[in-house]
């Protein structure tokens, strides 16, 4: 036995174990997903069962939410992500984009021939053009190559990328048909296994590795992004795309602010507070903060220290059980309740947390308010609230809000202000102004903000 088939026997005894713990994992999941350009755009995910049974696509995710997502079903699923990168969580094809060519080699007769392409046209593009390929024994047929993009390409210029790389390089064939499947760039949504996630088959799995150029396992707490490769070396121009400012995403179902869970959190609960963290807390620092665990977990923390030192509500809950809820909850990709929804499901619960939030918000003065104002600023919790905020929230009740319709609730919230129930702030020279309530002859600004007269707090 050569000395490189023992080194291939001893990696595909490897394959079948995982030794890296979960901290360092997730951390990995997130390098991967923001790639070499430290991207902070979405992904799509997907996962499945053996043999491709039971296939979930269409999660779109940032790193941070995507990582959380792999890591949790990772032993018992497939898990994919596409090559794509979206500023919004759909599959838009013209605003998809692309920061690494992946090349997918499949031989299942021979998948080490398939390996050794992969490492072959790896170490030419080094050699020739000091690009860093990134090699993934994929698991039963072959390997995939990733090669980080200087920049991002748009579809077309990553199939152009694509099909000069095996023009120049000419990939040896498997068995008389082509070793490189082509769809991993022509097809805009394609979607390639996770490095370090598991490939089952039936009852077999097999570990997806990280191999280096003389195709040692590259543990993925060392693994870092190289040099990019340059697309003009390869004599294609491409247009510089320039990465937009996006903002942190909400969840996307309706759309309530959480500013009640946030002062439930920080003023903590006299009883409640395992549900509370079950039902609400815990999905909303996963899944809408897009907290990790860790981070998630020192919220509660500080949450369960809040509700001992102020109502002292101090029995024990174990950091175990927390864990595993958190996990749970990333796992199911569950979301918290509304307030009116939490009213249906848990009264009591939704009374306790009522009368906390009544302490520290609008609350108390709601009750004058017309609706829809009112169950707006009940179920949102919000302090101060844009004419924009008043709009989604509408439309996540009954659906598009017609011009008509819109200027009605705009004259409404005018109203309110000009009779006193209502105070508003504008923005002058890029800081929010209070006018309180009563007229404004001539406002200083369109950008305006509103709140109940008499229970603003200090506004940043």
């Amino acid at each position: 036995m050569t000395p490189r088939s023992v080194k291939l026997q001893s990696s595909m005894a490897d394959s079948r174990r995982d030794l890296t713990d979960p901290g360092s994992l997730e951390e990995f999941y997130r390098k991967w997903l923001a790639t070499h350009l430290g991207l902070n755009w979405f992904v799509e995910i997907a996962h499945s069962g053996p043999d491709n049974r039971e296939f979930t696509r269409n999660l779109f995710h940032l790193p941070e939410t995507g990582a959380g997502l792999i890591l949790g079903v990772r032993r018992e699923r497939n898990v994919m992500a596409s090559s794509a990168r979206f500023p919004e969580p759909v599959a838009d094809r013209s605003q998809a984009r692309y920061p690494v060519l992946t090349l997918d080699f499949d031989c299942e007769e021979d998948p080490w021939s398939a390996v050794g392409e992969a490492l072959r046209i790896a170490r030419a593009l080094k050699q020739d053009y000091g690009a860093d390929s990134v090699i993934v024994r994929s698991g039963y047929k072959g390997a995939h190559l990733h090669i980080p993009l200087k920049s991002l390409a748009t579809h077309e210029e990553l199939r152009v990328i694509g099909e000069r790389v095996i023009e120049m390089f000419k990939p040896r064939g498997c068995r008389g048909k082509p070793i490189v499947d082509t769809s991993s760039f022509s097809d805009y949504r394609h979607l390639i296994r996770v490095p370090h996630t598991f490939n089952i088959r039936g009852r077999g799995r097999r570990l997806a590795l990280l191999l280096d150029y003389r195709l040692n396992r590259v543990d993925p707490r060392d693994f870092e992004w190289g040099e990019p490769l340059d697309p003009r070396s390869l004599g294609i121009v491409l247009v510089r795309v320039v990465i937009p400012l996006i903002k942190r995403p909400h969840a996307r179902r309706s759309r309530p602010k959480w500013g009640w869970i946030e002062k439930i959190l920080e003023n903590g609960l006299p009883d409640g507070r395992k549900r509370f963290i079950l039902y609400v807390a815990s999905r909303y620092l996963v899944n809408v903060k897009g907290l990790g665990i860790e981070e998630a977990l020192e919220e509660l923390q500080q949450f369960l220290d809040a509700s001992c030192e102020r109502h002292s509500n101090c029995s024990r809950i174990y950091t175990s059980w927390l864990r595993s809820v958190l996990r749970a909850v990333r796992e199911k990709r569950l979301y918290p309740p509304g307030l009116s929804r939490l009213r249906e499901k848990d009264p009591e619960l939704y009374t306790l947390i009522n009368t906390m939030v009544s302490t520290h918000t609008v609350t108390r003065r709601l009750v004058k308010l017309p609706e829809p104002v009112r169950s707006f600023l009940e179920e949102t919790g919000q302090e101060t609230f844009t004419y924009q905020d008043l709009k989604e929230w509408l439309e996540t009740k009954k659906g598009k809000v017609t011009s008509e319709e819109w200027s009605r609730y705009t004259r409404l919230l005018r109203k309110l202000a000009e009779e006193g129930l209502l105070g508003r702030m504008f923005l002058v020279e890029g800081k929010w102004k209070d006018y309180g309530p009563g007229p404004v002859e001539k406002p200083p600004s369109r950008k305006v903000k509103f709140y109940v007269v008499g229970e603003k707090n200090t506004v940043a």
